[in-house]
């Protein structure tokens, strides 16, 4: 059933609280509508309060529209100033930029009244004005080193006129012609002076084509004379100064021009912004003030429709709580009356928290519990019905087997006395088989012992074969050493031979008084041809001794090898050896388990039959007993039936 929410609520809620409801709500409504025009009249404070607050906002604006005139005036002097009094205006203007930056941020910015646009314009007035200043502190030092600049330049007027009279006395061609170009020169260097400074000084580019003018004339004469030391000196040391500074003039006014027109530009914004802030100002308190008319008026109506709605909101939440307090008893009353027929179908279906809400809970509660009590016993009746029937089969079936199980278990009896004597034939075996893995296993121990020997003696053999080895090698490098030993007397005994030549040949050129010594060279001829003679027979048997060295040393090898293999083979035996006599132990262990476990079986197997004759007779015993439980059987059947009729009168679905 799907209710409405003021039906829930009149089931939660408690009574007194139902009947007091419309009286709270009335009470509720007169605060809220009190409330209202409580918040009318702070809203119009509220307005009054703004408005107040938006003039003396306003005042700040008109300060600092103020303060950006003065600035912009401060700005004048500084510009139209030089050197150090230049130097002085800004100082003065950085003090203004100091007031009006903190007049923004102690008067302007912690307004109440300040708008996040208006934030944001601030904001953006404090970054145009500290690029205002830095471009107002760049023109200055740009100014302010071109009038260094200006104040370091020699003067030129003496050197000048030195250049020129130098000129003038080594000057051969007609003076009509050399008095022109003096002139000329003159009066261009005047004139280009006047240029620069009127270009430096007015800080206007207007006269710069005219100083190139002048400069190129200038050039032009100097570029003339330039051979003379007297005019190289002038133009490299005193002119380049001049020419410097007005290459630098140049330089330094294309730059202030630039920021005095950025500066054009941030003028138009800053005023811009200004003007932005004070027309919002303007326009937000005129908003505020019709505001606080609109809210004056509305104040009275909604007074009086206040008044009127909470009266009548409360007359309807009486009526709808009194219907709905009337459906509950209705519910209710209508459940008692379908119970009292025996009918255990209609329920309430009403939920709550409230003392109505909890009746009909329980009420509901205890016809259900009826109903499944009553439903419960019936089939309860008809499962002790059924039951009984079936307990009669079963009963019948269960005297069959019993007979059945008495022949079974003299069947038993009959294969266990076999089975006793299979248990004494596997204990004999088992025996047999235990004293035969003694026998194996004494073998295997002695196999292991000869398999390690063996093992023992190859290491010894590789020992002693390794130990000749190196011998044999020791042999083979002092043959070595001989065959080289050797060698050096083959090449001394050649040498001699060679000796013995030259000296046979130095006697004869001698004659009968190198005769002797011829005798003495013939000798040592022979004595270094037998050398040579041995020599050779002593190589022949050192490459013998090597040839035989290397065989022997091949054949160490090979015994070495085969004797590794005999020493893995032993180990393999040995390894061999041991698995099987763990195996012979496993078999030892398992056939005196086998025979232990015969002899457990042999005495189970005379437990059993004891224990066959005693489920004999329990089974006679339970033929008994079935009997007799066949009997009450039928009677509990004929209960059954008369509970069930008697429960036939409820009707609970």
């Amino acid at each position: 059933m799907n209710h409405s929410f003021i039906f829930k609520l009149s089931l939660n809620k408690p009574l007194l609280a139902l009947l007091l409801a419309p009286v709270f709500t009335s009470l509720f409504l007169f605060a809220v509508v009190a409330f209202l025009i409580d918040g009318r009249n702070n809203e119009v404070e509220n307005n009054i309060i703004q408005t107040a607050e938006r003039a003396q906002f306003g005042s700040e604006i008109m300060q600092l529209r103020f303060n950006w005139q003065e600035l912009r005036v401060k700005n004048r002097d500084t510009m139209s100033e030089s050197g150090q009094a230049m130097l002085e205006q800004e100082k003065e203007l950085q003090k203004a930029f100091a007031l009006t930056n903190t007049h923004m941020k102690e008067n302007i910015l912690t307004s109440k009244v300040l708008s996040d646009a208006g934030k944001n314009d601030i904001d953006n007035l404090q970054k145009i004005l500290i690029d205002y200043e830095n471009s107002i502190n760049t023109s200055v030092k740009i100014l302010t080193d071109l009038y260094e600049a200006q104040i370091a330049t020699p003067i030129f007027w003496q050197p000048m006129v030195e250049m020129l009279t130098f000129i003038d006395s080594i000057y051969n061609g007609p003076e009509s012609e050399w008095e022109k170009e003096r002139i000329t020169f003159t009066t261009n260097v005047e004139r280009f002076y006047d240029s620069l400074n009127r270009m430096v000084s007015g800080r206007d580019l207007s006269e710069q084509k005219t100083a190139e003018q002048y400069l190129t004339s200038i050039t032009s004469f100097l570029n003339k004379y330039n051979k003379y030391p007297e005019v190289k000196y002038f133009t490299d040391n005193i002119f380049s100064s001049y020419l410097s500074l007005y290459h630098e003039s140049i330089r330094s006014l294309q730059a202030n021009t630039e920021q005095s027109k950025l500066r054009v530009k941030m003028v138009e914004d800053i005023t811009n912004v200004i003007s932005t802030v004070n027309t919002r100002q303007v326009e937000f308190t005129q908003t505020l003030n019709q505001r606080s008319l609109n809210a004056s008026k509305n104040v009275e109506s909604t007074q009086i429709w206040s008044w009127f709605g909470a009266a009548l909101l409360s007359t309807f939440i009486a009526l709808v709580l009194a219907r709905n307090i009337n459906n509950v008893l209705a519910a209710i009353s209508k459940t008692i009356a379908a119970m009292a027929k025996q009918n255990l179908t209609t329920l309430t279906n009403l939920s709550g928290t409230n003392e109505l809400a909890v009746l009909a809970t329980n009420l509901d509660a205890s016809i259900k519990n009826m109903a499944n009590m009553v439903g419960s016993v019936r089939e309860q009746s008809n499962d002790v019905a059924s039951s009984s029937t079936e307990l009669a089969c079963v009963m019948t079936q269960s005297s069959s087997n019993a007979e059945e199980q008495s022949a079974q278990i003299e069947q038993i009896a009959a294969a266990v006395t076999e089975l006793s004597a299979s248990s004494n034939l596997v204990a004999d075996s088992a025996k047999n088989t235990e004293l035969q893995a003694t026998e194996a296993a004494t073998l295997c121990e002695l196999g292991q012992e000869i398999a390690e020997q063996n093992k023992t003696r190859a290491d010894d053999l590789t020992t002693q074969l390794s130990e000749t080895a190196a011998v044999v090698e020791n042999l083979r490098t002092h043959c070595v050493s001989i065959e080289e030993v050797a060698t050096v007397i083959n090449n001394i005994s050649e040498q001699t031979n060679l000796l013995a030549l030259n000296a046979a040949i130095e006697a004869a050129r001698a004659g009968e008084m190198g005769r002797g010594f011829a005798v003495v060279a013939d000798e040592v001829r022979n004595l270094a041809g037998k050398t040579q003679q041995s020599t050779v027979h002593i190589k022949k048997i050192i490459s013998e001794l090597q040839s035989y060295s290397l065989d022997a040393t091949e054949k160490v090898d090979g015994c070495l090898d085969t004797i590794t293999l005999t020493r893995e083979t032993s180990i393999q035996s040995y390894d061999h050896l041991a698995n099987i006599n763990a195996a012979i132990q496993s078999i030892y262990g398992s056939s005196t388990e086998m025979a232990s476990a015969a002899l457990q079986q042999s005495n189970a197997v005379e437990e059993i039959t004891g224990t066959v004759i005693g489920i004999k007779e329990i089974i006679n015993q339970n033929v008994t007993g079935i009997e007799e439980s066949s009997k009450a059987s039928n009677f509990l059947s004929e209960l059954a039936e008369q509970q069930r009729s008697q429960l036939e009168l409820f009707k609970i679905k």
